[in-house]
């Protein structure tokens, strides 16, 4: 995992099929001052996901598609350094 620098404005990737709480949950933490990208389709999430870019993953793990592929390339890719937050 890499070093915190808390003068750095932090990147959170949310990848949720319910509009409505990744709605909420970007504008709750951008107004938190971090920097948000969210998905609402696991393929769209998966496409957009770059290493290194995203301190922290909030995945929903009971996403109808391609949770198998977010879950075999982005978790098991990424962990040693960045936090990820799984939710059902």
């Amino acid at each position: 995992m890499k070093p915190i620098n808390y003068d750095e404005k932090k990147k959170i990737l949310i990848v949720d099929d319910e509009t409505d709480v990744s709605l909420a949950l970007k504008m709750a933490l951008e107004g938190n001052n971090f920097e948000v990208d969210a998905f609402n389709e696991a393929l769209l999430g998966l496409e957009n996901f770059t290493k290194g870019l995203y301190d922290l993953l909030k995945l929903d793990i009971k996403m109808p598609k391609l949770y198998r592929e977010i879950k075999k390339k982005t978790i098991t890719a990424t962990m040693e350094h960045m936090q990820i937050y799984l939710m059902r």
